[in-house]
């Protein structure tokens, strides 16, 4: 492998001063006439030579990168993750910024990792739904690091936050299943401790209140945003007696979801005969799985634009106030809901009302 051409090498070659060389590689204000311009670029092209990125990146004090830091714990690699990256990496890539993904198995890494973040390869950071958002925006705050918080919300009036309307969409997907006739109703959500979760049981809640529905915490088990709890938590809340458990299960997430089908499948239910199921986020795999399961639709390229463009102003200085974004979710109405199992048998009688799905 042959040596680094630098900057003096390309002096030599054309015959001008390091100075001149620079200042052609980097636009510099220097007027330089057109024929040393040429001198120059016959030399780099000679040579093959090719800037170096860290040391324009230096020289500018901007590496044009974006770090994205998220957990991967579960099937998050496999669903939410995978199409919210997808929306930062193309917003990233029409504001010409790299990305460099930090990733741990829990937020504790994260915070561990502080150092890291700020080693001078990124510019700012966007923060993928971090639990206890307080402790790690007052600590990238006090050094001065921007960062954008993306599917999570803070009340820190200096804090950039983008999200879904959690609540409000959970409220609209719980009452679409009430008024398809269901008064037990399951919630299997996340972890308590992630924003979303918290306010997609707050519009849980809101949707029995509304509809005069007692909650009932045996409907409620805890659970995390990941398949494999759906499935677990799908066989509890089924063994309860018949008069006590679920008509209908609305799930944190579209991984809980598809855990859920799974489980009542293994336990002999048809979904949406017997027990209706539904999601949140419209992975791409929503619309595949059997029956296709109705969720909210995240506009997760909108949440990913806004991101990047609110983390790309606070870099270059143009923010002049905190962006703070709630978008409304989408109601996608597919195949996993029906009227309870009373209400079919009252349908086929012909005294009970039915339920037309859009």
């Amino acid at each position: 492998m042959g040596m680094r051409v630098t900057i003096r090498d390309l002096a030599r070659a054309a015959g001008v001063s390091s100075a001149t060389v620079s200042y052609v590689i980097n636009n510099g204000p220097r007027t330089v006439r057109p024929e040393t311009r040429e001198r120059v670029l016959d030399a780099m092209r000679r040579l093959d030579y090719h800037p170096s990125a860290v040391a324009r990146a230096l020289s500018s004090k901007r590496m044009n990168t974006l770090g994205v830091v998220a957990q991967l714990t579960g099937d998050s690699l496999n669903y939410w993750f995978a199409s919210i990256l997808q929306a930062l990496l193309k917003s990233c890539m029409a504001r010409r910024q790299n990305v460099a993904l930090f990733v741990g198995s829990h937020w504790t890494d994260a915070r561990k990792s502080m150092p890291t973040y700020r080693d001078g390869r990124c510019d700012g950071l966007i923060l993928l739904a971090p639990p206890n958002t307080d402790e790690m925006a007052r600590a990238l705050m006090d050094k001065g690091v921007p960062f954008v918080l993306l599917n999570d919300v803070c009340e820190h009036p200096l804090v950039s936050h983008v999200d879904v309307d959690n609540e409000s969409s959970m409220e609209t997907l719980v009452a679409e299943v009430i008024a398809a006739g269901h008064r037990r109703i399951a919630l299997v959500g996340g972890e308590m401790e992630l924003s979303s979760a918290r306010l997609r049981h707050r519009g849980y809640v809101r949707a029995l209140s509304q509809a005069g529905i007692a909650y009932r915490a045996e409907l409620v088990p805890p659970a995390r945003y990941d398949e494999t709890e759906g499935f677990r938590q799908v066989h509890r809340l089924m063994a309860l007696p018949k008069d006590r458990r679920p008509t209908a299960i609305c799930c944190g997430n579209d991984a809980i979801a598809f855990g859920a089908i799974k489980a009542l499948s293994e336990l002999g239910y048809r979904v949406p005969t017997d027990v209706s199921v539904t999601g949140f986020d419209d992975v791409p795999t929503s619309a595949l799985c059997v029956p296709p399961l109705t969720t909210v639709r995240q506009p997760f390229d909108q949440l990913g634009r806004i991101a990047v463009d609110a983390l790309v102003e606070q870099i270059e200085g143009a923010a002049v106030y905190a962006r703070k974004e709630v978008l409304p979710g989408e109601l996608v109405r597919r195949e996993t809901v029906a009227p309870p199992p009373a209400a079919h048998n009252a349908a086929h009688r012909g005294n009970g009302r039915t339920y037309a799905k859009e």
